[in-house]
């Protein structure tokens, strides 16, 4: 699995997808944790985590749901 990882840094938001970003529907597991799905297959297609400084510093990444295995680069 190919993951392109963008961060935004104005905004404090990590973009991470699979393959090139596509549009997706997004649910929210966690506080701040969004999984993007496509929006006709359901396929889960990325993740984004908002307010990513703050909760890499406070300790509150957590193992992302679909991405377990992942390691986040920033």
């Amino acid at each position: 699995m190919k993951i392109k990882y963008k961060y935004d840094e104005r905004s404090d938001v990590l973009y991470a997808s699979i393959g090139n970003p596509r549009p997706g529907i997004s649910e929210e597991p966690f506080d701040g944790i969004l999984i993007r799905r496509d929006a006709n297959t359901g396929e889960v297609i990325g993740f984004t985590i908002i307010n990513y400084s703050r909760q890499k510093r406070d300790g509150f990444i957590r193992k992302i749901p679909y991405f377990e295995d992942v390691e986040i680069p920033y």
